[in-house]
């Protein structure tokens, strides 16, 4: 079954990633796509032409992040994180599906988790990532570099 899982190492850690079945695939992109639609709007609102405030694109990211609650969002990461697996010291191998093991294998590394969540939706196609490789992706993957790079330059 060459193609349904990947192995990725992240920050030290080997992750094993399996694809998700297609309905939960499409079920949680939809989440995926509303919790971003306020910050594409607002980057394609202001053009890209424009210099655009990096206060307004946190704003509007914000914005699109509460729409869910915070038992929804966990839960949203939850089965996100079901199909991936883990070794742990002394533990063996362990499934991200649930709190307990999701907190296990992050304690103080979240910034980790962010990571991971990004290389779970790029392999199971979600359509952010369709997005991302046309014009419209191409052009907020610059616009998000150009303010990082002015960021550091401040």
């Amino acid at each position: 079954m060459e193609g349904l899982l990947i192995k990725k190492e992240i920050d030290g850690i080997i992750f094993t990633i399996q694809a998700m079945g297609a309905l939960k695939a499409c079920v949680l992109d939809r989440k995926v796509v509303s919790m971003l639609a306020p910050t594409v709007s607002g980057v394609m609102e202001s053009g890209m032409d424009t210099e655009i405030e990096m206060s307004k694109i946190i704003d509007r990211l914000a914005d699109g992040l509460t729409r869910l609650s915070d038992e929804e969002f966990q839960d949203f990461l939850i089965q996100l994180m079901s199909e991936v697996s883990t070794e742990v010291q002394g533990e063996g191998l362990v499934y991200l599906c649930n709190k307990e093991a999701i907190n296990k294998v992050f304690g103080k590394k979240i910034l980790t988790i962010y990571k991971l969540l990004l290389e779970i939706m790029r392999f199971n196609g979600f359509s952010f990532f369709g997005l991302v490789e046309g014009g419209l992706g191409m052009n907020i993957t610059n616009f998000l570099k150009t303010a990082t790079e002015q960021q550091l330059d401040d």
